[in-house]
């Protein structure tokens, strides 16, 4: 590949970086470095045009430690030239670069380029919007809340009720969050009146326990466990009993705020 080969393929990579943007400052660096790897390609050309300038001045049989290759030496132009684009300037370099290999104009081109790129901002790239894919009869219009877990979720198109959510699967499906297959909170906060009482009647049960001096039963140990597997696991009454009153106040806040919203109002889900 030609020096200005290299040359234009350096530019045409830092441009395809830029590409109308800098989105990250890294972006910013790699572009700019293409430039400078550009003009590395002009610069190694031009000192291999002055050497074979001196060469032919010098003639074939000059002496390599005579005077004649000492004053070239001592003159050398080429000396003066940077090593990085950006100290180049063109009171300094122009001569130098017009005269050897002819290559101040692409150099340049190259010193304008990275004075653009300098002062180009650097701007967060926007966050492309996720879709649901393709809408059928059966895809969701809206998104509501859970009343349980108060996490987002698709309504069901035909029955305006939370899909089912919560569970995990491992070899099979283990588990579901109450609020599945109930109305939204957008919708409707019985189902939060209903997990209030049975979270006091938990609380009451927890506090007699308490005060009967019982525990709680966890489960029995794992083979990860620190007991031996199988072993019945206890928990102190009073965990629960702030599990419990932590969950009364914050369903009740809940209660407090709620009010109705139409389905119309509600987050439409996006698709293609």
């Amino acid at each position: 590949m030609s020096h200005y080969e290299n040359y234009a393929e350096r530019v045409r990579r830092a441009e395809a970086i830029y590409n109308g943007q800098f989105y990250t400052k890294s972006a910013k660096k790699d572009a700019m470095e293409q430039l400078n790897r550009a003009y590395g390609t002009l610069n190694g050309y031009a000192q291999k045009c002055y050497r074979e300038k001196m060469v032919t001045d010098l003639g074939e049989g000059f002496d390599w430690r005579g005077q004649a290759h000492q004053e070239w030496v001592d003159a050398n132009p080429s000396d003066d030239t940077p090593y990085d684009l950006h100290n180049v300037r063109e009171a300094k370099h122009a001569d130098f670069f017009r005269t050897f290999g002819n290559v101040w104009v692409p150099i340049n081109n190259l010193v304008e380029l990275r004075a653009f790129f300098k002062e180009a901002e650097i701007v967060a790239k926007p966050k492309k919007v996720k879709t649901e894919g393709v809408r059928t009869e059966r895809s969701a219009k809206y998104w509501g809340h859970c009343q349980i877990c108060q996490k987002r979720h698709k309504i069901d198109v035909k029955t305006n009720r939370i899909a089912d959510h919560g569970y995990t699967v491992s070899d099979w499906r283990s588990g579901s969050c109450k609020g599945s297959h109930a109305l939204p909170l957008e919708l409707s906060c019985d189902l939060v009146k209903e997990e209030i009482v049975s979270l006091k009647e938990a609380l009451a049960q927890y506090q007699e326990m308490e005060r009967q001096g019982k525990k709680v039963f966890e489960g029995l140990a794992g083979r990860w466990d620190r007991l031996e597997e199988g072993t019945p696991i206890y928990g102190e009454p009073s965990k629960y009993i702030k599990y419990c009153e932590h969950d009364i106040k914050a369903y009740e806040g809940t209660v407090d705020k709620w009010y109705a919203l139409n389905l119309e109002d509600l987050e439409e889900v996006l698709y293609d």
